[in-house]
């Protein structure tokens, strides 16, 4: 069974006043850190999807980057995440099962948090499967190829990819992945939510 990723790196920050993804995270940045941890998990293919400030992005992240992965430029990023998503599910064959989605911003997710998460998808029960930590919702998180059209034909302007995960419809569809890894209900949106995760990470 194939599953891709998709880490989403195209926002503009604006809550942080800078570029978020390049701010220091140990001995890279939180997208380096993001890339490093993702390219020792068992994905088959991984897609980068940036946007704002794409090339100074991308001339950073290079030497992290390995045959797995691929760089995607979002030309409508300042439309909404959804974009980045439908731009990424662009390139993902038909022989792939599904695809994890990866926040930009979460440079504290874990291996072993990926790996466990990677093997309850196996089980092949659920199209959609949501990381939680008691109960909140939050990334990675496992969206089933099924939905393919479906999200491909949303308008980013007026719905985004939640609109199905909270969909009354599809309440059945959906499996929360409890977890005892607290990092997966957190991102850096603001400078001092930054400080906050890198001290508490010693990163």
């Amino acid at each position: 069974m194939k599953i891709s990723g998709i880490v989403i790196a195209s926002g503009e920050g604006k809550r942080i006043g800078r570029i978020k993804q390049l701010l220091p995270w140990k001995n890279s940045t939180i997208l380096g850190n993001i890339i490093d941890t993702l390219k020792d998990t068992n994905l088959d293919k991984i897609y980068i999807v940036l946007g704002h400030e794409k090339e100074k992005i991308l001339e950073n992240i290079k030497p992290h980057l390995t045959e797995n992965f691929e760089v995607i430029f979002n030309k409508n990023y300042k439309k909404g995440m959804l974009t980045s998503i439908q731009e990424a599910m662009k390139k993902i064959s038909d022989d792939y099962f599904g695809f994890i989605i990866f926040l930009g911003d979460q440079p504290f997710i874990k291996k072993e948090t990926v790996e466990r998460f990677v093997e309850r998808i196996k089980a092949k029960d659920y199209p959609i499967i949501v990381s939680c930590y008691k109960g909140e919702r939050g990334h990675p998180t496992f969206i089933s190829l099924e939905f393919k059209e479906k999200i491909l034909s949303m308008d980013p302007e007026k719905g985004a990819l939640r609109d199905i995960i909270y969909d009354a419809r599809n309440r059945n569809l959906v499996f929360d992945f409890e977890t005892d890894d607290n990092d997966v209900i957190k991102d850096i949106d603001t400078y001092e939510d930054y400080l906050r995760e890198k001290e508490a990470h010693n990163a």
